[in-house]
């Protein structure tokens, strides 16, 4: 993760490769560093942020790396990455009954307030005052119509979604690709991961893990997981983590 932030920070530093120019006042091109894509790069990190509250050590070597991550993914220029960080890190908070949740929720909302490049840009997105989110809510209807086309088997790796190469969505993926079908082989996977993750179940889940997972799935909110290989692995892999083993099932 630390390797990726410098690339993506050094990339946004030197101009970029002159590709993603997002407009609406951010001043920098977005960097998207070995990911090709700064929404990939944005939810990578945005996973690999939670990490770095449970790494062992002295804060002063947390802290620097935290600052390091947490500046490419601004450099990203990501809204979905920052707002799947943002949630990874409450969740890992609150769980961890951290005293300063409070606090940190308050600067990261007042931060947004600010007229600063960061808050324009996420407000033009959550307004849809901007062509990137406008689009996106196109291709989410889009998306829709063609699963109420063929709802019970989907439309496999090829639907017809245009200029768009997915749905931007996980859950849209899934009901897409594999229609109604695919939706209830997922039910029973999403129903455990929600009492893991937000229900009261009796067996602990690692924080760091569990945080990732959840920076994951709030960014699969607005963009795609599963077809995207790098964020695919990343997904089942922060899923196995979270997923107690049989032997902590046994009473």
């Amino acid at each position: 993760g630390t390797g990726l932030a410098l690339t993506v920070l050094a990339e946004v530093i030197a101009g970029g490769s002159g590709r993603f120019f997002p407009g609406m006042g951010w001043p920098w091109e977005r960097g998207a560093g070995t990911l090709g894509n700064p929404n990939v790069a944005g939810a990578y990190l945005a996973a690999v942020f939670p990490i770095l509250h449970a790494l062992p050590g002295p804060p002063w070597v947390r802290w620097p790396l935290g600052g390091i991550i947490l500046a490419a993914l601004i450099g990203t220029g990501s809204r979905g990455g920052w707002t799947a960080a943002f949630m990874g890190t409450v969740w890992f908070m609150r769980r961890q009954r951290s005293p300063y949740l409070p606090w940190v929720v308050t600067v990261v909302f007042l931060a947004l307030l600010l007229p600063s490049p960061v808050g324009r840009r996420f407000w033009a997105g959550f307004l849809l005052c901007d062509s990137t989110a406008k689009a996106r809510l196109t291709v989410w209807r889009e998306a829709m119509g063609l699963f109420l086309r063929r709802p019970s088997a989907g439309w496999g790796m090829a639907a017809p979604l245009g200029w768009a190469a997915h749905p931007h969505s996980l859950f849209l993926e899934i009901l897409l690709t594999g229609g109604l079908w695919a939706a209830a082989g997922f039910l029973p996977l999403g129903i455990r991961l929600a009492r893991l993750l937000f229900g009261r179940s009796a067996i602990r889940v690692e924080t760091a893990s569990g945080a990732s997972l959840v920076s994951l799935l709030v960014f699969g909110l607005g963009d795609a997981v599963l077809t995207t290989p790098v964020l695919a692995a990343l997904f089942w892999l922060t899923v196995g983590l979270v997923l107690p083993r049989r032997a902590e099932e046994e009473p």
